[in-house]
């Protein structure tokens, strides 16, 4: 597969306090990947000692999402996003994605 064709795969360090927070960006990100074909799959995961989670979605290169569509629909939740990854990159700190969540 040349690099058009590779999976987009987003990765976000999010804030989370416990197992309901967890349950709320899964929630979300279940519905998400229900409603979009192009969503291939989504993983979060919880680390009560650390308070901290990731969510990954996974999306079809030709998918009509864009960078913005995904982060808006992981901080759905309300959770902190503290940083984001496209394709293994570190894209975005806790700012940008401040104001990413706050145009919509």
């Amino acid at each position: 597969m040349s690099a058009a064709e590779e999976p987009v795969t987003y990765k976000f360090n999010i804030s989370m306090s416990c197992s309901g927070c967890y349950n709320a960006v899964n929630r979300v990100l279940t519905t998400f990947k229900a409603k979009q074909e192009s969503v291939t799959d989504i993983n979060v995961t919880f680390d009560d000692n650390a308070k901290a989670g990731t969510a990954t979605v996974v999306v079809d290169p030709k998918s009509p999402l864009s960078d913005e569509d995904v982060i808006q629909t992981v901080a759905k939740p309300g959770k902190e996003i503290t940083s984001g990854e496209k394709n293994g990159v570190v894209t975005w700190d806790k700012d940008q994605i401040k104001e990413i969540v706050a145009k919509k």
